[in-house]
């Protein structure tokens, strides 16, 4: 017969067999001594590698369904797949490693054998599936649980992405965080790690094992144990005290709020006991701002309970029924009640001011109009229309006075002579003058 190797096939392979050997998990099942199919497929792929001719899955259909051996195609696909669980060889498309069921993609579907290159396994020694390990170990605190070197390589590789995608997603917030900026360079070094593939990662620990070991005990490990615990919940709580309360700052200390200041801008907040001192400078803090707007708000509405008994004690204020007497009143009631709510010191300061001048001027003649409503005119009468009452507040009145201050016994008496002069031109006017 011409296929003189053809009896070296002693299983019926087929598409089941293909499917159970790539997908197993059993690494046990693959510890056996190499069967002959095995070793004339590899010495195939070996010779080939000697000549410098470029192996692919179609070339060992091709030459092994031709003489002296006739193999049929599953049967070739079936010692590939073998020997690639045994970690002789690896499957590449586009000079990427293919996982497993990317090979069994590749294995099943005829349009991919072509340009499914096969290359030999590069041997790794058992020192250095070791020494692997233990970095694995101790980068990541956790153990490496793969016993082949590929399998070590795909847990290796799959941690590593998964720390690169954590820390990208704390690096995002560096605009809020901007100690987070730190991330960046042991962040590129990780990624450049976690681009590779196997064997890579067992090749080239000496190059890239210190660095990375050095950004988890300078950098990373800190910031993990800052961003995932209660220290960050003191930092954001301390940025957003000094975003929301920013405009208080200027009626309380500086002392507490420079220590809020320096742990906003630090490169490095989760060092040391910064974070311990924040807590108790913002509590301090906290309590200022809060004993200062109690303050304010019995200031403010001392102030404006003052307006309202000024225009009580106007006489026109009792020619008014109750509910005339109410709607004088209420619109500073409303103020108060705004002013009880209200965080910013300054707004409070504001509407008590409106309130005491502004206000007070308006409902001082709304009271003066509804107290003396003019009368209708008479037939046959010739006396005049009762004039509006006008009111003009004290400290709008400009007083005609050269000097910036009053020094002397006669600046006072000048300058009351002259304050006299005014008030008694605005009397004379037919207005009042409302204090």
């Amino acid at each position: 017969t011409i296929y003189t190797n053809l009896k070296m096939l002693t299983v019926d392979f087929t598409e089941a067999h293909l499917q159970k050997i790539v997908q197993s998990q059993d690494d046990v099942l693959f510890k056996d001594t190499l069967h002959e199919i095995e070793v004339e497929v590899l010495n195939r792929i070996q010779r080939n590698k000697a000549n410098h001719e470029r192996t692919t899955i179609k070339s060992l259909i091709d030459n092994f369904y031709a003489r002296p051996y006739g193999w049929y195609q599953t049967a070739v696909l079936c010692i590939i797949a073998k020997l690639y669980k045994r970690n002789k060889i690896s499957l590449k498309q586009d000079g990427n490693n293919l996982d497993d069921r990317a090979v069994l993609d590749a294995l099943q579907k005829n349009n991919q054998y072509a340009n499914t290159i096969i290359e030999l396994e590069e041997e790794i020694q058992n020192t250095q599936i070791q020494k692997l390990k233990n970095f694995y170990q101790e980068y990541f605190n956790e153990p490496n649980l793969g016993n082949e070197p590929k399998e070590i390589s795909r847990l290796f590789k799959q941690r590593l992405e998964k720390e690169v995608k954590d820390l990208s997603e704390m690096y995002i917030l560096r605009s809020r965080f901007k100690f987070l900026e730190s991330l960046g360079e042991p962040l590129r070094r990780l990624k450049l790690v976690a681009e590779k593939e196997h064997p890579y990662f067992f090749n080239a620990l000496d190059q890239y094992q210190d660095d990375l070991l050095d950004d988890k005990e300078n950098v990373l490990e800190a910031v993990k144990k800052f961003m995932n615990g209660a220290q960050r919940s003191i930092f954001e709580n301390v940025l957003l005290y000094l975003e929301s309360n920013n405009a208080n700052f200027d009626y309380i200390g500086n002392e507490s709020l420079e220590k809020l200041s320096t742990v906003a801008e630090s490169p490095a907040p989760y060092k040391g006991t910064l974070m311990q001192e924040a807590k108790a400078a913002l509590e301090l803090i906290q309590k200022e701002v809060a004993a200062q707007q109690k303050l304010e708000r019995e200031t403010a509405a001392g102030a404006i309970h003052q307006s309202i008994h000024k225009l009580k004690s106007f006489a026109d204020f009792t020619k008014l029924d109750a509910q005339q007497q109410d709607e004088i009143k209420a619109p500073f009631e409303r103020v108060i009640k705004e002013i009880e709510q209200e965080r910013f010191i300054g707004n409070i300061r504001t509407k008590a001011n409106n309130a005491t001048t502004d206000l007070y001027q308006k409902q001082l003649e709304l009271m003066m109009r509804w107290a003396n409503p003019p009368k209708p005119d008479e037939p046959g009468s010739s006396e005049p229309a009762k004039p509006k009452i006008i009111f003009v507040r004290k400290d709008s009145v400009k007083i005609n006075f050269s000097k910036p201050a009053l020094e002397t016994r006669q600046d006072v008496e000048d300058y009351l002579a002259a304050l006299k002069e005014q008030y008694v031109r605005i009397i004379d006017e037919d207005k009042r003058i409302s204090l």
